[in-house]
Formats: structure tokens, C-alpha cells, sequence
């Protein structure tokens, strides 16, 4: 026997087997590679030891590389997310990595979303929403972003956005105060005739996560206080509600729901968080895709179906005070002047995006096209950055007439 020929025979025609079929493989799954090559976008590449899913977590290794070939690894996991969007075809994803990582400008964290970004064609009302939200004020704290091209075990999945995950460290939490919290979608501002219909959780708490920290009772009395207390008392300015919300946050947030017309932003779709004992009840905003023209599920919405503050305990309460009226239009007219909310620096910001995914657009239409059954029209791109600039300038002259009256109701 030739013991040469079976030691070939048993290890190295598999290896070659194995290198040929992984190179067929890796030809036939990046058949865009040399499109993706010609983008100047980051890159990221994710290596799962298993189908990724919904209900828990999967070992992966994480890998984000750009043009100048910097490449920025950790090992980590990974799972779907979603709520309504779990149900298309292009899946985001929550990331939790070992290591806190720096990608690129955007801070160091160990959580990131990959936003598939897949019902809005513009790929752009996400990351116009925490932009201009931080730009409205420097103190409104919320997520960065960064647009990327994923890769899923060697095959392409498209354009993403890159996000920070609203958690302790971002929100800037004194993590040993034991009145330090994050609230995720608190049911504080429902009326009474939600509120049981809502969810078996009614007060998630993202931080802490011990079940002997939950303050749920103390959002329970704050609730019922923004529901029963008197005006005399809920208006005073030492005693009242802005001793425990911070009121320059809250203007600025009510005014950003007008704008943007986030109906789904005005009992969820929100963080509510507290850094430490002393500090005052802050919000920060989070799942913007019901804005700027069209609502979460894509239907089209140029003011059609307008935002009802009404629906919100606390902003109807609010708005029946003549003082708060007041401090919007201020902050309004104060917005425009410095023109922070303005048809040109908006359109900017829009035409600013277009320049870094116009060519990755039409790679991700590629993969997923455009006009499937989950979409209420089949606009391109290029209509729907027509639709979102329309309403923005259309709006922006609503509530210009809107922000100088009284708004009492």
C-alpha cells in the first residue's frame, strides 16, 4: 500500500475540494462585488455560526472596513429586531459586541443597530430625525448614524444604517444612582382607553435590568398625577410638572412631532430617562419612520391623517396653558431665525445623504426591489426624495401660521 498516496487522498484532495467549492460559493454570492468595490461606504461583514433570529441571540464575528482599507473587529452577537418590520424580507439587526468599538467618527459603543431601512425608499427619515433633532438642541441627546453596506456570511444584504442603541452609556446615566432609569415606550402618556389594550409590560425599563430596581410604581404615580392633579399645582413652575420633566426637552420634542407629523411618536416610539437623582425626566426620540410624509406602514400621508396631541395626556394638559403656548412659538420663531428648521438647511441635510447612497440605492434595489407587495406604490427613489422635500416645505408654512397664534385647546 502506498501510504503516501492515502495520506493525499484522505487530507489534501478534500482541503482542495473544500477551497474550490468555497470559492464557487463566494463567486456566486458577490456577484456585486465590483459594484460594492466602486461605493465609498463602509463595509460591514458579519459572520453568524447560525441562522440569526428573532427569539435569541447568535454568536457572530463582527468586521467593519472602509476605503482606506481600516478594518475595526469584535466578536459579539446578534439578533433580529423589529416590531412590524420583522415582517419583511430585508431583516435589521441588534448587535451586542464583546469589545466597545469606535466606528469610525461615530462614538465607541458595544450595541449598534443595523437598520434595514426597508420600508422607506429614502433610506433617509431615520437618520433625518436624530439629526435634526440634535441640531434643534445641542442638549437633546439621540442616536448617531452611519450609512453602510452589510454582508451576511459572504452574501450581500444591501444598504443599512449604522445606529447607536439608546442605552446607560449614550443617555450618559450615573449608573450607581438608584434613580438613574431608561424607560423604552412607557405607557405614561396613554389615555385611559388604551392603556389596557397596550402590553403585558406597560413600563419597560431598559436600565436597570433587576427586577428589585423596576421604579414602575413611581411612573404609575407620575401618571396619575399628570392626570388628576390641579392646574394651580401642575403649572407652578417650582412644584408643578416642570419640577420633574425637563420642559426645554419636552418643547423641543413637541415641536419636532409637528414637523415631522410622528403620530407614532406621540405615546411610543420614545425613550424616557433619568441620569440620577437629581436630575429632571428627559425624552429622546427613536423609531422615525412614520414621519415627513409617509406613516409607519408606508402609506402615503401629506397631512391627510394629521398628528393629534390630544391623544397625549400630557401635551393635552399642557397645551390648555397659555405659558407653554408661548414658550413654542418662542422656540419656533428662535428655530427658523437661526435657520435650524428651514426649507434650505433641511434640503441640505437631505441632499447631503443623496450624495453618499444614491449609487448604493440602486445596488440595494438590486436585492430588493422596490415595488413588492409591502409597498403602497411603486415611486422610485428619486419621486420619493421629491415627496419628503414637499412636505417639508408645505409643513414648515403650516406651522408657521400654527406657532404665532394661540394653540389653546
Amino acid at each position: 500500500m502506498n501510504i503516501n498516496k492515502y495520506i493525499y487522498s484522505f487530507w489534501v484532495l478534500p482541503i482542495i475540494c473544500a477551497i474550490l467549492l468555497f470559492s464557487c460559493n463566494y463567486v456566486s454570492m458577490d456577484k456585486y462585488h465590483s459594484k460594492v468595490t466602486e461605493l465609498t461606504l463602509p463595509i460591514v461583514y458579519l459572520e453568524a455560526d447560525s441562522e440569526i433570529g428573532s427569539d435569541k441571540r447568535t454568536n457572530i464575528g463582527f468586521k467593519i472596513s472602509n476605503a482606506d482599507v481600516t478594518e475595526i473587529s469584535s466578536l459579539g452577537t446578534a439578533k433580529i429586531r423589529g416590531g412590524m418590520s420583522i415582517g419583511y424580507p430585508k431583516k435589521s439587526f441588534s448587535l451586542k459586541l464583546d469589545e466597545s468599538i469606535a466606528c469610525f467618527d461615530l462614538p465607541k459603543s458595544k450595541e449598534w443597530i443595523l437598520n434595514a431601512n426597508f420600508i422607506d425608499k429614502t433610506f433617509m427619515r431615520h437618520k433625518l430625525s436624530y439629526d435634526l433633532f440634535r441640531e434643534i438642541n445641542a442638549k437633546n441627546i439621540t442616536s448617531e448614524s452611519n450609512y453602510v453596506i452589510l454582508y451576511l456570511n459572504g452574501n450581500l444584504q444591501g444598504l443599512y444604517l449604522l445606529m447607536q442603541r439608546i442605552n446607560e452609556d449614550l443617555l450618559d446615566l450615573d449608573k450607581k444612582d438608584k434613580k438613574a432609569v431608561i424607560f423604552k415606550d412607557p405607557v405614561l402618556f396613554f389615555t385611559d382607553d388604551r392603556l389596557n389594550a397596550h402590553r403585558t409590560d406597560p413600563y419597560p425599563q431598559n436600565f436597570p435590568k433587576k427586577k428589585s430596581s423596576r421604579l414602575t410604581d413611581e411612573m404609575i404615580e407620575f401618571r396619575n398625577y399628570i392626570l388628576t392633579s390641579d392646574d394651580q399645582t401642575f403649572f407652578d413652575n417650582e412644584i408643578g410638572i416642570a419640577s420633574k420633566m425637563n420642559m426645554e426637552s419636552i418643547v423641543d420634542w413637541y415641536i419636532f412631532l409637528m414637523l415631522s407629523n410622528g403620530g407614532d411618536g406621540l405615546v411610543k416610539n420614545y425613550f424616557l430617562y433619568r441620569k440620577n437623582e437629581d436630575s429632571l425626566f428627559d425624552l429622546t426620540i427613536w423609531d422615525c419612520d412614520h414621519s415627513f410624509g409617509r406613516d409607519g406602514d408606508g402609506e402615503l400621508n401629506m397631512m391627510e391623517r394629521s398628528i393629534r396631541p390630544h391623544k397625549n395626556i400630557l401635551l393635552k394638559r399642557l397645551l390648555t396653558n397659555t405659558n407653554f403656548n408661548n414658550k413654542v412659538a418662542k422656540r419656533w420663531n428662535e428655530l427658523r431665525e437661526k435657520g435650524v428648521i428651514s426649507k434650505q438647511h433641511i434640503f441640505g441635510m437631505i441632499e447631503e445623504n443623496d450624495l453618499q447612497i444614491k449609487e448604493a440605492i440602486q445596488l440595494n434595489n438590486e436585492i430588493w426591489s422596490n415595488d413588492q407587495k409591502y409597498y403602497f406604490d411603486s415611486n422610485s427613489y428619486e419621486q420619493e426624495i421629491v415627496i419628503l422635500k414637499e412636505f417639508i416645505r408645505d409643513r414648515i408654512t403650516q406651522l408657521d401660521e400654527i406657532f404665532v397664534t394661540d394653540q389653546s385647546i
